[in-house]
């Protein structure tokens, strides 16, 4: 099998695993801020083109998949929760992985959970089935501040109280979006068409559903087509980057803006003015 072919398996396997939990409720959190900034900082390590960074429940570390295309505050693999010897809740929920099929969510409790400078008590999240083995955490989460993806330099800033000064953010591109149930979408103009598309920082590689693809415009790579228009446009801003075609259920969306798209910039999130700033 030629490398190119095993790589971009790879890259729909780790797509696959981003798109889990959706239909979800918001959780609102409660934390103790001990940096003194009102932000902190969080080294990130990019793996097979997936953002993790280190966290901390009660004496446990591990790496978590930074996905803002998974609904839940934190989601572990069924096998960690058991081998962290917690208790899984009697309460449980179900949701719809990509596919559109149905699959069951529990729940479990963390008395500790540390994140950079700020910890959380009693931290209620969710397990399942996870093909990372491991978990992520999710917009459930992340909606709770302002979140600043600095992929340039490996680093995730979640704030509370003020941006960091190093970051003037007033001078970057600006892009709106909406946030339902489903996660957190823009409208992108792709040659002249408008659709909708999925922010996730989950997916390692930007998609577009088959139906939407320009056939002129498909290039083959080993087995799987990708598509790459003349331009692509969020908020009169253009940009260039190629899409994988892939048919997806869930989320109910055109297309995903994935990891090519945020790898070689730095992106800041306002939850509660619904925009996206955009530094190349």
């Amino acid at each position: 099998m030629k490398k190119t072919k095993i790589i971009i398996i790879c890259i729909i396997g780790l797509i696959i695993n981003s798109t889990t939990i959706y239909c979800q409720t918001k959780d609102k959190l409660d934390f103790i801020d001990k940096s003194g900034k009102g932000f902190t900082k969080i080294p990130m390590i990019i793996k097979k083109n997936s953002p993790l960074i280190e966290v901390k429940l009660d004496t446990n570390k591990m790496f978590l998949l930074v996905d803002i295309g998974g609904f839940a505050s934190l989601n572990l693999d069924t096998s960690v929760v058991s081998k962290c010897a917690y208790n899984i809740l009697v309460d449980s929920t179900t949701s719809k992985n990509y596919k559109g099929e149905t699959i069951e969510i529990n729940y479990f409790t963390i008395p500790e959970l540390i994140v950079g400078d700020f910890h959380f008590s009693n931290f209620k999240a969710k397990c399942g089935k996870q093909k990372n083995k491991t978990g992520y955490i999710g917009l459930s989460f992340f909606s709770n501040f302002k979140v600043l993806f600095d992929y340039k330099n490996s680093n995730l800033y979640l704030i509370h109280d003020s941006i960091p000064q190093e970051f003037d953010i007033n001078t970057w591109k600006k892009v709106s979006f909406n946030y339902n149930k489903f996660g957190i979408s823009s409208t992108v103009n792709i040659d002249g068409k408008e659709y909708s598309f999925f922010w996730d920082t989950g997916a390692s590689f930007s998609l577009l559903k088959p139906e939407f693809a320009d056939k002129n415009k498909i290039l083959k790579r080993g087995n799987f087509d990708f598509y790459s228009p003349q331009t692509i446009s969020l908020n009169s801003n253009t940009y260039k980057f190629d899409l994988l075609i892939m048919d997806f259920k869930f989320p109910p969306f055109d297309g995903v803006i994935g990891h090519n798209f945020f790898s070689n910039k730095i992106i800041f999130i306002d939850f509660e003015k619904q925009l996206i700033y955009i530094k190349e």
